[in-house]
């Protein structure tokens, strides 16, 4: 053994093994070898055993390997070490967000589709054997992010000074599993709300409301209607009297992969009709939406669509009046849409204004720049577009 990847995977851990290959350390060892490669029925049973909680001789699992990346060996990666104390250590990573989005539109897709007996087979690669879910079931989805190291939602409240008011603060009430990423809205008195997803047993989005002094007005509750399958990224905006509107990505509810879903309240945290779908175009994913309310309470909601722009991802818009109705229909945000326009936002100013912002791919010349769009009136019309992108050489 001549290095040892603790990377999670979604973290280039394909691109570590060709590299280490290429370098001398191979064959390197990665989930993709226990999905179709050659030695895949030997390693199996090793795996198979080590997801049982069985003892196994570590030089034995590896034996014919020069390293190792990936899961499933980078969740058993202190007794590995331990078996292995003189070889390198390799630690790759990756930003957070991008990481979360690459599992969630990726492998978590693949566990949710499986679990809905939605998986279409590829009938040009070798197809998982059945015991390799248990493994990844096991070793990833129950041990890696169900092993105590879970994330909660927590809050510090400030006054405009800078200084804090009161101690930090837990939101969920709910401990188990992961709790997060959470977003929040504020009214003009104060008052606020706190929305994230809940990820045990499934996903779903939670809220609690609070006072402006801080204190719990209730108790946490569950916003989502729809529980089948996965409930995810939530956002929310308040007006000024208390009124707010929670919006999320929901799997499968819309008939085709991810689409975005909302609720309205009243100031007193009771729902104002029921959830309600806000993407119109339907076909592949529509998810990861942000909300934005002006004072009377009406709002807008962007999102990331999937080749409905004709290229990779584009950003989308609806507005709404205070009522809940529509005003106008879905409406494209981006004008350029080559490559990926993702990572939407809205804000909201005064009489129905709004400006979106989003990340799209080399339209200023080098990566990811930073743009925006003015939107005036309601149902919008396009202000001026401006490019936020103020330097150019690197990823904003």
């Amino acid at each position: 053994m001549k290095v040892i990847g603790v990377g999670f995977g979604r973290t280039g851990t394909m691109s570590l093994k060709g590299a280490l290959e290429e370098l001398g350390a191979g064959p390197c060892f990665h989930m993709i070898d226990l999905i179709m490669g050659e030695r895949r029925e030997r390693d199996l049973p090793y795996w198979v055993r080590i997801a049982n909680g069985e003892q196994v001789d570590w030089h034995e699992v590896f034996d014919g390997w020069e390293a190792t990346v990936d899961w499933p060996a980078a969740s058993c990666w202190r007794q590995i070490c331990d078996a292995f104390p003189d070889v390198p250590v390799l630690l790759n990573v990756r930003e957070f967000e991008g990481w979360y989005a690459s599992v969630e539109n990726t492998i978590l897709a693949v566990k949710l589709a499986a679990q809905a007996g939605e998986l279409t087979p590829d009938a040009n690669r070798p197809q998982p054997h059945p015991e390799l879910w248990g493994v990844i079931e096991k070793l990833i989805w129950q041990g890696d992010f169900e092993d105590g190291h879970t994330t909660g939602v927590f809050g510090q409240r400030f006054a405009s000074s800078g200084l804090p008011l009161g101690p930090e603060f837990r939101a969920n009430t709910y401990t188990t599993g992961r709790q997060g990423p959470p977003s929040i809205a504020i009214d003009a008195s104060g008052d606020f709300v706190v929305v994230w997803k809940s990820s045990y047993p499934q996903d779903e989005v939670f809220a609690q409301r609070y006072a402006s002094m801080g204190e719990p007005l209730g108790g946490e509750f569950r916003v989502n209607t729809y529980t089948t399958m996965s409930q995810s990224y939530p956002s929310v905006a308040s007006d000024s009297a208390g009124n707010f509107v929670v919006v999320w990505h929901s799997y499968n509810q819309d008939g085709a992969l991810e689409g975005v879903f909302g609720q309205r309240y009243e100031s007193g945290g009771s729902p104002l009709g029921a959830e309600f779908r806000v993407n119109s175009y339907t076909t592949d994913r529509q998810s990861h939406p942000a909300v934005a309310s002006d004072a009377s309470g009406s709002f807008m909601v962007v999102w990331r669509s999937s080749a409905q722009d004709g290229s990779a991802y584009g950003v989308f818009g609806q507005v709404y009046a205070s009522t809940g109705a529509l005003l106008g229909g879905e409406f494209r945000v981006n004008t350029y849409t080559s490559g990926n326009q993702i990572s939407g936002s809205v804000a909201a100013g005064p009489e129905g204004h709004f400006v979106v912002v989003w990340s799209g791919f080399s339209e200023d010349g080098s990566y990811d720049g930073v743009f925006g769009q003015r939107f005036c009136a309601i149902p919008p019309s396009v202000m001026p577009p401006s490019a936020l992108t103020t330097t150019q050489t690197t990823c904003q």
